[in-house]
């Protein structure tokens, strides 16, 4: 009853993408598509930091991307 009162906004093709774990590639070309004049992390490191030592910090930076994508939920919480 409640398929047929809402509609669909996302397709199973772009729920699919959404939802898809990200690849390394993917982390550098964000990382490295941010802006180099930005407040540093809570960490103290800037994104000039990761983009100038990507190629050794590239690894931890995936690892803690994959960790988070596949622990955390999107979503309302409720108190």
């Amino acid at each position: 009853l409640i398929g047929e009162m809402i509609p669909h906004l996302v397709t199973n093709q772009d729920n699919d993408m959404l939802t898809a774990m990200p690849s390394l590639d993917g982390v550098r070309y964000v990382v490295f598509g941010m802006n180099n004049d930005v407040t540093p992390s809570p960490d103290g490191y800037g994104t000039h930091f990761y983009q100038t030592y990507w190629n050794i910090v590239a690894s931890d930076v995936y690892n803690s991307t994959l960790a988070f994508s596949s622990s955390s939920k999107v979503g309302c919480s409720h108190h």
